[in-house]
């Protein structure tokens, strides 16, 4: 039996990563930031108003079973649902030399 994981990645210069890393993010404010787009700031993920840095919202452009159970998790909606820019696979795995 297979199973997939499915996970959100953050950068390493985010402003609030030592926050993040500590204490998480909760699933309604995952909510916020794919399906109603009303957590825009990584100040509003830590409850730090002062922090205004924008949220920059990545999914998957084509049908695939992650951005699938990443919509389900988020309150059983479907990838439709999903807020961002679409990026396809090759774009998600492309490193620069």
């Amino acid at each position: 039996m297979v199973k997939d994981a499915v996970f959100p990645t953050i950068s390493d210069k985010n402003p609030v990563l030592t926050e993040i890393l500590a204490k998480g993010v909760t699933q309604e404010t995952f909510i916020g930031i794919f399906v109603t787009g009303e957590t825009k700031t990584w100040g509003q993920v830590v409850s730090k108003p002062e922090i205004t840095d924008e949220i920059h919202v990545y999914t998957r452009s084509d049908s695939c079973g992650a951005a699938e159970v990443w919509a389900k998790y988020l309150g059983n909606k479907k990838q439709e649902d999903l807020l961002g820019i679409g990026i396809s696979a090759i774009q998600a795995c492309w490193t620069p030399w």
